[in-house]
């Protein structure tokens, strides 16, 4: 996670180097958007729904059911 904010924080000091103008507002603009995008907003909106989801799951997932997932989820693609 720290390698991931060190990229960001190159990415946002790049579009706010040098002198103002339309195209610096622009880059540091989408790089805010994309910043936003990817800790805050796609994650916060569902946490509070994925929470109140697995609470309702947890009386049906058994160990072995969650085992089983995580096995599956971890398991090498398939080729045909």
């Amino acid at each position: 996670m720290a390698a991931a904010a060190r990229v960001w924080q190159r990415a946002l000091a790049h579009a706010v180097s040098g002198g103002p103008d339309q195209d610096k507002q622009d880059v540091l603009w989408r790089t805010l958007q994309a910043y936003v995008g990817m800790w805050g907003d796609q994650v916060d909106i569902h946490t509070p729904q994925i929470a109140v989801l697995l609470q309702e799951l947890d009386t049906l997932l058994s160990e072995p059911v969650w085992r089983a997932c995580a096995s599956a989820a971890t398991e090498a693609p398939r080729t045909s």
